[in-house]
């Protein structure tokens, strides 16, 4: 049995936070509602209702739980997109816990709470990027309120004062009532001080971000997986962009101007994938992207259609051993078209963008990078394209 489930509601952040516990055992990424083998020390499950109806989502959790062993951990998005709280408070009552403890802060990538309101890089979550995002804008930081709206109660909100008080402090404000909690974070220290009171007390349903999933697999004695990083293939990379996020497209935009990397706007014709097709047989690495436009939602799921098809074609066709994609829904969705069932992390090449072995019957396996949209600084790619450590 395994000693840890995370419950995720999309790929890229399963991935995001299952790397975290990869130096604990054997971790697997699985998104179908089947029998883990005695292999997996930690499960994590992409139950995939990240744009789920809240009500559709807290049922569908209901069928996952029933594979839960060991600790379990309910991942969510550090932007406070998805139906976290119908699906926390639904996941805590069939485990048997108390009200869930609520702390999406992840400071690495700047997320951070304080007064238990969502701030990234020191500004409410409503006034950045996410607030614009063309397809889920987040109108709202304010996470007592955001959950009193969803699920009809108030939770209490522990401030950074107790936190950084002695353990005994924290201990006994979760201790006071089973409602629901959130807990204000600045730190990866004020995580940790954290991680290791839900650890003592084990009655609670722990909801965070990767950056909490970080400090329980710390507080379990598991060091960082990001010490590991592993030299991968040098051959030509095929980019998959599904996020229209506006960091995501800035990132592209440097690749291009600092290492020459084509971006390649899938269109209604054959000619991004014969274009592509050219630069990969040549050595070279290209960019397949949605178009920057806001487009009509079924304009939009056929560009995505598009896109998913023209990527599997490529990494069949070019017999590809590795390929980079951003946004957790179109991850699923080609890995998908591919056949892959599950993914296995290896490791962290910066915060959020993980690398992992999806194995292939009847093939070679596939080196996958993974990294949600709205992560990391203009320049991400750049650095990750240079290092050589992946590419």
């Amino acid at each position: 049995m395994a000693r840890l489930t995370v419950f995720a509601d999309d790929l890229t952040g399963a991935l995001d936070s299952g790397v975290k516990f990869v130096a604990g055992g054997a971790v697997v990424v699985i998104w179908e509602r089947r029998p883990i083998g005695p292999e997996a020390d930690v499960v994590v499950l992409d139950t995939e209702t990240r744009n789920a109806a809240g009500g559709v989502a807290a049922e569908a959790i209901q069928g996952w739980a029933r594979l839960a062993s060991g600790l379990a951990y309910k991942k969510m998005d550090s932007t406070l997109r998805g139906p976290f709280v119908e699906e926390s408070f639904a996941l805590a009552r069939c485990l048997g816990l108390g009200g869930p403890v609520f702390a999406p802060a992840f400071p690495a990538t700047g997320r951070t709470v304080v007064g238990g309101r969502l701030l990234v890089d020191g500004l409410p979550v409503e006034g950045t990027a996410f607030g614009t995002d063309p397809r889920r804008p987040v109108t709202g930081g304010d996470l007592a309120a955001l959950i009193e709206a969803r699920a009809g109660t108030r939770p209490r909100v522990i401030g950074l004062n107790t936190l950084r008080r002695e353990p005994l402090a924290l201990s006994r404000a979760l201790g006071e009532g089973s409602g629901p909690v959130v807990v204000d974070s600045e730190t990866d220290g004020d995580l940790e001080a954290l991680a290791r009171v839900l650890l003592a007390q084990s009655n609670r349903l722990p909801v965070g971000s990767a950056g909490l999933a970080g400090a329980l697999a710390r507080a379990l004695g598991w060091r960082s997986a990001a010490e590991t990083v592993r030299a991968g293939s040098r051959g030509p990379l095929l980019l998959v962009c599904g996020s229209a996020h506006p960091v995501n497209r800035r990132q592209l935009a440097r690749l291009t101007e600092e290492a020459g990397v084509p971006v390649l706007i899938v269109a209604a014709g054959p000619r991004a994938l014969a274009e592509a097709g050219e630069a990969l047989s040549r050595g070279g690495s290209v960019t397949l992207a949605l178009p920057e436009a806001r487009l009509q939602p079924e304009k939009l799921e056929s560009a995505l259609e598009r896109l998913l098809d023209e990527a599997a074609a490529l990494v069949e066709r070019q017999g590809l051993d590795m390929v980079y994609v951003t946004g957790g829904e179109t991850l699923r969705r080609l890995m998908d078209r591919l056949g892959v069932v599950e993914l296995r992390p290896e490791c962290e090449l910066s915060p959020g963008v993980v690398q992992a072995v999806a194995p292939r019957l009847g093939g070679k396996p596939l080196m996958v990078i993974s990294k949600a949209g709205g992560f990391g600084d203009d320049d991400l790619l750049v650095k990750l394209f240079h290092t050589g450590s992946h590419y």
